[in-house]
Parts: structure tokens; C-alpha cells; sequence
């Protein structure tokens, strides 16, 4: 009975035994001996030398964990480097199981001291593939652990444009983040560096484990910064993290970011960045573009063959000239004056306006490949517009689509003077030159609050409509106009004006002095339409009429949009008996940005008899680029511009007052 319970424990100690053998051979082993058959057999697979000069060790209780010292694995003939990677030491786990099935696989690599060169060719060879499999495909080592100390990592990529060289150390004063990698170089023919903070193992497979680190780059005045946790950090799998980002136009974020965004004033931004399943979406961020708040979500969805941008946005106030660089208006830096310029000519040369200059219509070209590179869906809403005095917008609300290099504005809506700017905006950008297609409503549109600076209209009342339908070619807002055809109306119905302007305009020197001695007082308008017809970019009027108790003003002439020049006359012709009264004809002529009435009536009646014309067409004319227009009332004015003949005839009826100053017809 006893023999038979000794023989098991003599297998026990005789397995233990074998074990510890084992264990003592291979701890005992000369494990040097190897390293000339490890580099035969790696060059043998490879084609290319792979020396360990320094010492060969394996550990058993992790995989086994293999060492080696001052390791040398050499570069493909191609590339300008002559070793792919040296080091002080490597340390690395392999898994067996993958390398029967012809796979290198190390689940941890760690780099002691290492100088790595990573190269891409012209070709798009990477010198980190060490062969091809028998169906062609190229075969990387896979690591999925990484830990790198006090190392020198350059990566050259002549496809993507880039020359990029990190230097990566070990800091144990900070436990959670204890690996710091500093880099500059190009990347897309953009300079960059940075800095980065991470745990220190850098988990490049594990998807299931978080990975922290806190990234800084910067590419000239571009700043972006992220901190947060990365998983599957060598796909790019998911993000989830804080980021922000500034600079001083978000054009130049492409290529570095593959967003063809137009140019913009200074931007700054803070929020959330999440990745996932091929969706980057940044959440709930807010920050600033010029003077203009700018805050919500967009996501980025990676697909072939365009990427596509959704968005939603919001701003609670946004200026408008941050909104110009969208319409291809670069933003405007004052020149500095000579030293020896007087101080009143270096102040009205830093007071000049693109006016000024003799051009107020958008130059800069729209950048047709960009227009091609993406798809976009994109809403936003402005609860307040920060702009000139001169210009009474309200809100605005746009909903931009981009599909195959066809941009939609549609609608694009302005609130403007109690009433709204209601527009489609269609960009073809898949033809060369880009082809256009604009249609713009004014509804309801307050005549007192469309001229909020010109003195004489503050007491007029009445609505004002219009309705432009344009088509054009050109890359530019500039060349679009000019080449554009269609056809512009306008129109007022009811209210009242202010007589005193209208006296004015019609010359009636006696009548103009008895309302600034006696007081102002209202006249009705009997009928006010324009009507333009767009003939490359040529709008040549049909009729211009403006009629009203006292005066009838009649008008014609031209807007040429090519030379953006203005030539339209006025005739105002009282209706009643007055002394000091002047029927010449008012011209109005010279550039759009700063048109000339060719009668000189003083500032003040230069104002009151341009007003009616400049305040119809060249405000019209300039929003033509964002906005379409359409009829205040669409009744009224719609049966004004039908019975424009009889709104003529009307006007040229005489008129005489009774002593009260009632009008009534002539007989």
C-alpha cells in the first residue's frame, strides 16, 4: 500500500525536477551563441542585415521576454538612410502562435536609446514592410505595445509632404504621463512642431484600453491642442477628448486638416473631439471668429469619393464683415503711411475703404478644387447681426448645402428693416468658369427703417418689396455679376414720405423753405416701381417711377456691374406753382463706391435727392451675393408693377391745391 501512494510523488518530483532542468539550462545557456544564426535567419526573410553586437538574454516569465544590446536592423537599397532602426537595447515579446502562421507579431516592444528612420518612397514603398506574402500584399511586424526612451524617431514621406523628427524621453517625476516626445518639421509642405505627453506604454492594438496623452502642434500661427484618451491609437480608432484650436485664418488648417474651408478673420475655439467608426465629430464647442461668436457641433464623416461636413451652428451676435471672406472679400489690414506723411493724410490714408479704392464687389477667386474636395451640410442661425449703420439686417438663418462641387445657399434669410430678405443661392463649381443662379425676395421691408442715416427719412412710412433673378459665370463675385442676366424689380406701396425731401429733389426752392420755416410735413406716394432688365452684366431700366402729391420723379439709365459704374438720370417735376423752382434734370454718375450728383445742391440735398436711388439699387446691388429679394406685399406690388403705365400717365396729371391745401384735380 505504501509503494503504490510513493510512485506518484516520485513523478511529481521527477516532473519538477525536469522543470527546474529546464529552467537551469535555459537560464545557463549561452544565449550569444545565436545571434550570428538570428541575423542569417532574419536577413534570409528580410533581404537585409540585422546585427545584435551586444548581448542576448531571454526571460522567461513573460512570453518569453527576449533582450538584445546595440542592435542594428538595416534599410531597403531605396531609402536615404542606411538602417531602419539601432539601439542601445530592445526588449520584446513574441508570439509564437502568429509566427507559425507566418505572422510577426510582438505583443511589447520596448527601445532603449533607439534612432529610427521611417521612409516612405516616391513610389509609395515603406521601409518598414519586410516582405511581401505570396499573393503580393505588403507585411508590416505588428506591435501592439511601444514604449521608447530617450530616442530619435524621423518619419519622411515625399507623397504627403513631410519630414518629421521626435525626440522621445522618459520623465519618472510624472507617473501618468511619464513619456514626453518634442517634434518639428514639415508635414503636407507645412511647418509644424509640438509636444506631446503620454502614458508610458503606448497601447497601438489594444482596442479595449484608453490610452492618455496630451498633444500640442502648432503650424505657424495655427495652435491645436488635445488632452484626452486615445484606443487603437495606430488606426486612429477612438478619441475621446478636449480640443482647441486657434489661429489667424482657418483657411490654412488644409491639408493639415482635409476641411476646404474658405478664409477667415482670427478664430478661436474650445470643445469636445470624439472619434469613432470613421465619424470625428467635435461637440458643444464655442469660441470666436473676428468679433463674431461662433459655438455648436459638426461632424466629419470619412467616405470615398468626398468626405462630408455636417454641421449646426450658432451665433448669439455675428458681424458681417467676418462674413465677407465667405464671398471671396479677403479681410482688410491698414497700410501703414510713409514716416514723412502728414498726420491728416496718414489718417485719411488708414481710413480708406475697399471703396475707396474703387471697387466694392468681391475680387477674390473661388477655389474650384477645394469646392470638389468635400460635401457639406451646414445650418446656421445668427440671433443678432453686428454691422454698418447704414445697413438694417436683423438676423440671419442659412442652410448651405455642398454636393459634387455644387454650392446651395438655400434659404438664405435676412431679417432686415421690420421685414425679410428671403434667397436661393446656387454655386456650380463642377464647371470652369463657376456657374451661378441667384433668386432674391424683399418682403415687408420698412422704408423709415431701410435708410436709418439719411435725416429726411425718418418721418416717411410705407413698405418696399423687390423681387432679382440673376444667372452668371465666374470664380468670383465680382466676375459673377458682371457677367450676369436677368432682371430686378422694386416696388413701395402706401406710406407717406417726407415733403420736405421730396421739395428737394424736385428743385422747389420756395416750397422747401416754407416746410424748413413752418415745419415739415407728409406727402402720399401715389406709386414708386423700378424695373430693371440684366443683360451681361449691364442692368439698363424700364421704368423708374416715384410718384407723389406734390412731385413726379422719372428716371433711366444703367448699372454696370462689369465696371461698377452707375449713369441714371432724374426728372423731377413739381406739380404745383412754385417760385425758385429748378426742372433740370439730377444725375447720378461715376463708381458704385462713390457715385457723383451732377447738381450741387449743398451736402444736404445731395443726400435727400441720391437717397431715393442709392438706397434702392447699390445696397440691393451689393447684397446680390448673399441675399434674394422678393415684392413687401405681394399684391400691391405686383399690381404696381403691372399698371406701371398707368402710374406714368397718373403722375403726369396736373394738380392744383385749394387754400386749405387739399389737393384735387384739375379741370
Amino acid at each position: 500500500m505504501s509503494a503504490t501512494r510513493t510512485r506518484p510523488k516520485i513523478w511529481i518530483w521527477a516532473t519538477l525536477a525536469a522543470i527546474l532542468l529546464i529552467a537551469a539550462g535555459i537560464a545557463l545557456f549561452q544565449w550569444n551563441w545565436l545571434r550570428g544564426p538570428i541575423g542569417s535567419a532574419v536577413r534570409d526573410k528580410t533581404g537585409r542585415p540585422f546585427v545584435i553586437a551586444g548581448d542576448l538574454d531571454v526571460g522567461l516569465f513573460r512570453g518569453p521576454l527576449i533582450r538584445m544590446k546595440d542592435v542594428r536592423f538595416d534599410n531597403p537599397a531605396w531609402a536615404k538612410e542606411p538602417h531602419l532602426i539601432t539601439a542601445r537595447e530592445a526588449e520584446f515579446t513574441l508570439d509564437f502562435a502568429a509566427l507559425l502562421q507566418g505572422r510577426l507579431v510582438f505583443p511589447y516592444v520596448r527601445l532603449s536609446e533607439p534612432d529610427v528612420s521611417l521612409e516612405r518612397s516616391a513610389d509609395g514603398q515603406r521601409n518598414w514592410v519586410l516582405k511581401r506574402t505570396d499573393d503580393g500584399t505588403a507585411q508590416a511586424p505588428e506591435i501592439h505595445q511601444l514604449s521608447i526612451d530617450r530616442g530619435v524617431v524621423r518619419y519622411v514621406d515625399p507623397i504627403e509632404h513631410a519630414n518629421i523628427t521626435a525626440q522621445v524621453s522618459t520623465e519618472p517625476k510624472r507617473p501618468e504621463r511619464p513619456t514626453t516626445v518634442i517634434f518639428s518639421g514639415t508635414y503636407r509642405k507645412a511647418p509644424l512642431k509640438g509636444e506631446a505627453h503620454s502614458a508610458p506604454v503606448l497601447n497601438l492594438r489594444n482596442t479595449d484600453q484608453p490610452f492618455s496623452m496630451w498633444v500640442r502642434v502648432a503650424s505657424g500661427d495655427t495652435v491645436v491642442e488635445t488632452d484626452g484618451e486615445f484606443t487603437d491609437f495606430a488606426h486612429f480608432g477612438k478619441v475621446d477628448a478636449r480640443l482647441k484650436i486657434r489661429g489667424s485664418d482657418w483657411f490654412r488648417l488644409y491639408p493639415l486638416i482635409p476641411l476646404p474651408l474658405p478664409h477667415s478673420p482670427p478664430y478661436s475655439f474650445d470643445g469636445r473631439l470624439k472619434h469613432v467608426a470613421g465619424e470625428t465629430t467635435y461637440e458643444n464647442f464655442s469660441g470666436k471668429v473676428g468679433s463674431s461668436d461662433l459655438s455648436g457641433s459638426g461632424t466629419y464623416v470619412h467616405r470615398e469619393p468626398r468626405p462630408l461636413l455636417k454641421a449646426n451652428l450658432q451665433s448669439r451676435v455675428l458681424d458681417l464683415k467676418d462674413l465677407g471672406p465667405l464671398i471671396g472679400a479677403r479681410p482688410q489690414k491698414a497700410q501703414p503711411a510713409p514716416p514723412t506723411a502728414q498726420p491728416a493724410l496718414q489718417k485719411a490714408q488708414s481710413a480708406r475703404s475697399p471703396a475707396a479704392a474703387g471697387k466694392v464687389l468681391p475680387q477674390e477667386p473661388f477655389d474650384l478644387e477645394r469646392l470638389n474636395r468635400m460635401d457639406a451640410d451646414v445650418q446656421l442661425q445668427a440671433k443678432q447681426l453686428r454691422r454698418p449703420n447704414e445697413l438694417p439686417l436683423d438676423d440671419l438663418f442659412t442652410h448651405l448645402h455642398l454636393e459634387k462641387g455644387v454650392l446651395g445657399l438655400d434659404p438664405l434669410r435676412f431679417g432686415i428693416a421690420s421685414g425679410e430678405i428671403d434667397s436661393a443661392i446656387t454655386l456650380d463649381a463642377g464647371q470652369d468658369p463657376i456657374r451661378t443662379r441667384a433668386r432674391i425676395r424683399l418682403k415687408n421691408a420698412s422704408v423709415r427703417q431701410l435708410f436709418p442715416t439719411v435725416k429726411l427719412m425718418k418721418e416717411s412710412a410705407g413698405v418696399v418689396g423687390a423681387n432679382v433673378q440673376l444667372a452668371g459665370k465666374g470664380n468670383s463675385v465680382a466676375a459673377m455679376l458682371g457677367s450676369a442676366s436677368g432682371e430686378m424689380g422694386l416696388a413701395m406701396t402706401g406710406g407717406e414720405l417726407s415733403n420736405l425731401m421730396i421739395e428737394y429733389v424736385g428743385l422747389d426752392g420756395g416750397e422747401a423753405l416754407k416746410f424748413l420755416i413752418g415745419g415739415d410735413r407728409k406727402t402720399a406716394i401715389r406709386c414708386a416701381v423700378g424695373a430693371f432688365k440684366v443683360r451681361d452684366g449691364v442692368a439698363t431700366s424700364e421704368t423708374i417711377v416715384l410718384d407723389t402729391e406734390d412731385t413726379n420723379i422719372a428716371g433711366a439709365g444703367t448699372v454696370n456691374l462689369k465696371d461698377e459704374t452707375i449713369d441714371v438720370t432724374l426728372r423731377p417735376e413739381p406739380k404745383d406753382k412754385s417760385i425758385l423752382v429748378l426742372r433740370a434734370p439730377i444725375r447720378l454718375h461715376g463708381r458704385l463706391a462713390d457715385p457723383d450728383v451732377s447738381v450741387n445742391k449743398g451736402a444736404l440735398a445731395a443726400r435727400a435727392g441720391s437717397a431715393l436711388l442709392l438706397g434702392l439699387l447699390n445696397p440691393l446691388a451689393a447684397l446680390i451675393p448673399l441675399i434674394e429679394t422678393g415684392p413687401g406685399k405681394d399684391s400691391d406690388c405686383t399690381a404696381l408693377l403691372a399698371s406701371v403705365d398707368q402710374a406714368k400717365r397718373a403722375a403726369h396729371t396736373p394738380r392744383t391745391r385749394t387754400r386749405a391745401g387739399s389737393p384735387r384735380p384739375a379741370s
